[in-house]
């Protein structure tokens, strides 16, 4: 996947792998496969924001799951059922503030759209 990229090219900087972890040449990035997000190490690695692009978990109940395991922000690549603001970047994007935990980024059909 980063090797190869029909926008960028050829990645020609070597990837190191092994069965939990990557590394592209910006650092080790832990590789974790986990289907319940309660089981998630978000709080042990001090995650603040989760990008929840599963296509699966797009309710806002689900996303407080993710908060509940440590993250402090969900956004979801999707539409939501009850989110605390749907943003629209260069719509309404300045409007999140601290109190919204639970973000969708509405459609990708809005997102093509929007300005």
């Amino acid at each position: 996947m980063f090797k190869y990229d029909s926008v960028h090219g050829i990645y020609n900087k070597k990837i190191k792998k092994d069965k939990n972890s990557f590394d592209i040449g910006l650092g080790r990035t832990q590789i974790i496969s986990e289907t319940n997000p309660l089981k998630l190490p978000w709080k042990k690695n001090k995650i603040d924001i989760v990008i929840e692009c599963t296509g699966i978990l797009t309710s806002k109940q689900d996303s407080l799951k993710h908060i509940k395991a440590g993250s402090k922000k969900v956004i979801i690549s999707a539409p939501s059922d009850n989110p605390d603001i749907t943003v629209v970047y260069g719509v309404n994007h300045k409007e999140i503030n601290d109190r919204h935990k639970i973000i969708s980024n509405a459609s990708c059909t809005t997102n093509c759209l929007a300005p």
